[in-house]
């Protein structure tokens, strides 16, 4: 009888799996934790990303959205190499999950929702702590994170939720595939070099949306706060699809047969 041929990038996310399932029933105290900790960790890059943004864009335009694009990053190595607990990577490690049995649908989309929840608590803590720093003068109207938050709140539903799937492939994508990598220089520049793209293009991430509107807001800024919530919501709804259906299905599919060509 032939060995069964079986995938080591699967075996790495059920383990992934098992221990956020495990987490989240024995201790929920310690799992919000680790959740308020993404939010946390990726809204202090972005706070540091605008204010170089702003800084450039006076003498040399071109260059604040790409140095913001760069320093972005930095907050997802950040939950990566802290085990903090992000939403949009949940739902493509929970989609995964549950289509291979290891974890309930239902299981899977409560601690998706709990885990965004409290993503959205880390960014407001972050928020309201720089918005009574001494860098709040600097998050105003001229700064370019109106100019980002406006353009996201000018975009009608159907582009919000096009650019929400577009994003969270590509924050799977980094993910993925940093999983796949033994050294850490080459996981590091591997997460920059694919986040730098989703956020130079300008697509739609639901925590990053947190971070920037959680900063904005506790600085002083004033909102829609109707066009606030659709957008997360529609955003969410993207990073959804983009994540869990098209990475995580996808992938559990390509891996779930007995063949030679597994991951």
């Amino acid at each position: 009888m032939s060995e069964k041929n079986v995938s080591t990038f699967m075996d790495i996310i059920d383990g992934a799996v098992a221990k956020k399932d495990a987490l989240f029933a024995q201790s929920k105290i310690r799992y919000l934790l680790r959740a308020i900790y993404a939010g946390i960790f990726l809204t202090l890059p972005t706070a540091i990303g605008i204010l170089v943004w702003d800084v450039l864009s006076v003498d040399y335009p071109a260059l604040g959205k790409i140095s913001y694009a760069l320093i972005f990053p930095i907050g997802l190595a950040m939950i990566v190499y802290l085990n903090g607990e992000l939403a949009t990577s949940n739902m493509m490690y929970l989609f995964t999950g549950a289509h291979r049995r290891k974890i309930s649908w239902s299981k899977a989309l409560t601690i998706i929702l709990v885990c965004t929840l409290m993503n959205l608590l880390g960014a407001m803590i972050v928020g309201i702590l720089i918005g009574n720093s001494s860098a709040a003068q600097y998050f105003n109207g001229d700064s370019a994170i109106m100019t980002v938050i406006n353009a996201k709140l000018n975009k009608d539903i159907w582009t919000l939720f096009i650019d929400g799937i577009l994003a969270n492939i590509f924050v799977n994508i980094t993910i993925m595939g940093q999983m796949k990598m033994k050294d850490d220089t080459a996981r590091l520049l591997f997460i920059v070099a694919v986040i730098f793209l989703f956020v130079y293009g300008g697509f739609e991430h639901v925590i990053a949306n947190f971070s920037l509107m959680s900063l904005a807001f506790f600085s002083g800024n004033n909102m829609n706060l109707l066009g606030v919530l659709v957008n997360w919501l529609v955003v969410f709804l993207g990073n959804l699809v983009g994540g869990g259906v098209m990475m995580g299905l996808g992938y559990s599919f390509l891996n779930n047969e007995d063949t030679l060509y597994l991951d």
